[in-house]
């Protein structure tokens, strides 16, 4: 996570890990699309909000309908 961090305040110096969710990595995308729809993208993972809080909650709801058990 903090190598991950590190790479993307090249573009968001002052970004913050706000929470982390497990995750497979085909579901990625999917996750990152849903829970920035209304975001504008500043980098490749890297999205500028003005509610944290949305994203979050976003977030929740995502990962809620997947699997708990994370394989592979």
């Amino acid at each position: 996570m903090n190598e991950r961090l590190r790479h993307h305040r090249t573009a968001a110096p002052f970004s913050k890990v706000e929470r982390t969710w497990p995750c497979k990595s085909l579901w990625e995308k999917t996750a990152i699309d849903c829970v920035t729809q209304d975001c504008e993208k500043i980098y490749t993972e890297v999205f500028r909000t003005e509610d944290v809080e949305r994203i979050v909650l976003l977030a929740d709801r995502f990962f809620d309908l997947m699997p708990t058990e994370i394989e592979g």
